[in-house]
């Protein structure tokens, strides 16, 4: 028998990637979305007061967050290669259920990242943005979760990588 025969058997990447891609689709999307609809109706509903006139620091606000916001995507990049590193993964190799809980909770962490964007539009649309704004800080939040989400390719790789370690 080969080493790799002797080994625990870590998920099917297919699998894993399909665990993590239904966890994105909750962090990144369901729960986006459910934000942006209990904003609208607070807002529209007059439960939050709009300041008298346009303020002017809400597009300079809206500028600075909007900023920080790309830099997430740079920062969810960064993190992910971290994460997904065979290093990382490699104390957990030995039993496949703990690989596995490695694997989406890496991925909890990287959608989690991706998903700010869309509190700060809700900031900005409460202090005096409009729709516009909060569209934006939506379409960063699905471009996280398109970017960000670790791919079959990404999870076997490491998987296989963290097992020759």
């Amino acid at each position: 028998m080969t080493e790799s025969h002797n080994r625990p058997m870590i998920g099917d990447a297919e699998h894993l990637a399909e665990r993590s891609a239904r966890l994105g689709v909750l962090i990144n999307l369901a729960a986006p979305g459910l934000i942006v609809a209990v904003a609208v109706v607070l807002r529209e509903g007059g439960f939050i007061p709009l300041p008298e006139g346009p303020p002017a620091s809400v597009g300079v606000l809206s500028c600075v967050l909007g900023a920080v916001a790309l830099l997430e995507l740079v920062a969810g990049f960064v993190v992910r290669r971290t994460l997904f590193a065979p290093g990382c993964i490699a104390p957990f190799c030995h039993d496949a259920r703990q690989a596995e809980q490695w694997v989406v909770r890496s991925s909890m962490v990287v959608f989690a990242l991706g998903a700010s964007p869309i509190i700060y539009g809700v900031v900005v649309y409460f202090l005096g943005g409009d729709l516009r704004h909060l569209a934006f800080f939506g379409m960063v939040t699905l471009l996280a979760y398109r970017l960000l989400r670790p791919t079959v390719n990404l999870i076997d790789e490491t998987l296989n990588s963290a097992e020759n370690l």
